[in-house]
């Protein structure tokens, strides 16, 4: 850091209705701040913190908690001030650049326990982006009696710093390849690292507004030229690693044959590394929405782990097959490098220290297993889903907890069961710092799981599956702004979510019902991890296929869903093979009943 200043501004905003990704500009009239990057800050860091005071709900028993009350805090530029910042027809420079939430932090309480404020934080490399910004601040408030009285108002406190930076490289999860030779030494692997992995490239740092590829198609397309010359580095050396010479693209499809002999002991690509410093590929898709709250293109490490994947076919093979997966791959990932090496230390000691946590009903955690979804609209269709992970589930004799009633999928009654189940399923509505089980109060949604909620939590080594929306993703956000992070950051293992839109089904009957789409690829991963894999029709696919790891049992669950499903041109079916990623060590293998344990 070379330089950096710093504005305060405190002000009041009335409440108004939010979901979890609100658009500022639907609120052209909520609260504004302007404030101005100087010029010769090229590579600036803008970090903000917004608290803001709860407020007192006049309906008795009503908590801050149960209301679901927070702040949200936009960043971005708003050339003619008229409060809107996003697909301006009046200002066609309008940019949305980052926004942050206080459910995606954290809430500040007394010695009690009793909620105080909402605190957001947030920071993100705003690059060749000189000039003035707006800060815009929303909010959602306790609940009134009648939609008839007038919406509450609070105060907040906004900081913004802003760095001048020296270099550009920006990690979002930083020192994490301090900890790559001791995950190699210990997995008996090899380390493949080089400085100019980085996504910001010559090309790319020319653009505006660079800090964040995934913010636009053209700077996306860039990152994917980039990762074609980082596969050819990988393929290089597994074709090392076979005796092979790989010289360029016309080798792949031999290297990829011989990579996929033993399917059920592949080789392991961990990549330990955030986006920013080892990138991930930009899929297309032809069903995602326009929104860079979300980011464009289907982010995934699926163009790695398919060694003779055809960029300029995706997704499909060099050979003009379909997309099909040799490598077993996952991000090992966290808030930082301390982070990091905690989730390593619980992976290597993993059956040292299982037997220490509390599972339901008294049985040991490592026998437990929990099941739920909510009825709400595309979410419902998967409680077919939910039946046939029980069944799995109980064929590798867990002790399963399955809530199929909406009323029980509110975190208020089944955090605790996260808490003690090694194996998870959930089926929800979410975005990356939440998800809704529809059974949240009726009056609130203070029934969510959120980063906030869930860092205030301890998780045992678990695996999370979650079939719900943008969960997954990491890329172009801070981790500790991401439920996924959380988990991992409070206990957890492994969680496999979606980095993009997880597509749903509003089919309420037929063959398929909610069998297709991320459900489907859950059913089939806990499938091949419990050795029991059921199909559409309820039979078993396979059946004693093994003990296999994390990073195994989801690459056979993606061969498996495109076999069944094929490709559809970067439709739903092609997004959630491509979307739905292990963030864990994938060589991790958990236990399992019928697998490590003493089940007859």
């Amino acid at each position: 850091m070379l330089d950096s200043f710093e504005e305060v501004f405190t002000g009041e905003v009335t409440s108004s209705d939010t979901g979890s990704t609100s658009d500022p500009s639907a609120d052209p009239n909520s609260p504004k701040h302007y404030i101005t990057i100087p010029e010769d800050y090229q590579w600036a860091n803008v970090k903000i913190e917004t608290v803001m005071d709860f407020t007192q709900s006049p309906i008795p028993g009503r908590t801050p908690d149960l209301d679901g009350q927070r702040c949200y805090t936009y960043f971005g530029v708003d050339e003619d001030e008229d409060g809107v910042m996003h697909n301006d027809p009046d200002s066609e420079n309008d940019r949305f650049e980052f926004f942050m939430q206080s459910l995606g932090y954290e809430t500040i309480r007394d010695a009690s326990g009793n909620a105080l404020q909402a605190r957001c934080y947030a920071e993100e490399p705003i690059y060749n982006a000189q000039g003035k910004h707006v800060v815009q601040i929303l909010a959602t408030l306790h609940l009134t009696y009648t939609p008839f009285a007038p919406p509450p108002t609070t105060t907040y406190t906004v900081t913004v710093t802003v760095e001048k930076r020296s270099c550009h490289n920006y990690p979002l999860m930083p020192e994490l390849s301090s900890l790559a030779p001791y995950l190699a030494a210990y997995r008996q692997g090899l380390v493949l690292a080089r400085p100019d992995y980085s996504i910001y490239t010559e090309e790319l740092l020319a653009e505006p507004y660079c800090g964040d590829p995934s913010e636009n198609e053209a700077q996306m397309e860039m990152v994917n030229n980039h990762m074609a010359n980082l596969k050819l580095d990988l393929n290089k050396q597994l074709g090392e690693l076979k005796g092979r010479t790989v010289e360029g693209t016309g080798d792949y499809n031999d290297l990829a044959a011989a990579y996929s002999e033993d399917p059920y002991n592949p080789f392991y690509l961990g990549i330990i590394a955030d986006p920013n410093m080892v990138p991930k590929y930009y899929y297309p898709t032809a069903g995602q929405g326009d929104l860079p709250q979300e980011g464009y293109g289907i982010a995934s490490d699926n163009f790695l782990a398919d060694i003779n994947a055809d960029k300029e076919n995706i997704p499909f093979g060099l050979d003009g097959g379909d997309p099909h997966l040799e490598l077993a791959n996952g991000r090992i990932s966290g808030w930082d490098v301390q982070d990091v090496s905690a989730l390593l230390a619980r992976t290597f000691f993993y059956f040292d220290i299982i037997d220490g946590f509390q599972g339901i009903g008294g049985q040991p955690w490592k026998d437990s297993a929990m099941n739920t979804f909510g009825t709400k609209v595309p979410v419902g269709n998967a409680k077919t889903v939910t039946e046939k992970i029980d069944k799995s589930f109980h064929e590798a004799y867990f002790t399963v907890d399955s809530h199929h009633d909406a009323a029980f999928s509110d975190s208020q009654l089944t955090m605790p069961i996260f808490r003690q189940s090694n194996f998870v399923y959930f089926c929800a509505h979410g975005f990356y710092y939440w998800f809704i089980p529809p059974g949240y109060k009726p009056a609130g949604v203070g029934g969510g799981f959120y980063t906030a909620n869930v860092i205030e939590n301890d998780f045992g080594p678990s695996v999370i599956f979650g079939s719900s929306c943008v969960t997954g993703k990491i890329d172009g956000i801070q981790p500790y702004n991401a439920v996924s992070q959380a988990f991992l950051h409070s206990g957890v293992n492994t969680y496999v979510g979606a980095s993009r839109l997880s597509w749903g089904t509003l089919s309420i009957g037929g063959e398929k019902s909610g069998e297709v789409f991320g459900a489907y690829l859950g059913l089939l991963m806990y499938g091949y991890l419990t050795g029991y894999v059921y199909n559409k029709e309820g039979g078993l696919i396979s059946s004693d296929i093994g003990d296999l790891s994390v990073g195994t049992a989801l690459m056979l669950a993606k061969n498996k869903y495109v076999e069944e499903c094929g490709t559809d041109g970067g439709g739903a079916h092609d997004d959630t093979v491509e979307e739905f990623h292990v963030l864990g060590d994938p060589a991790f293998n958990p236990y399992e009943p019928n697998h490590e344990g003493n089940a007859q």
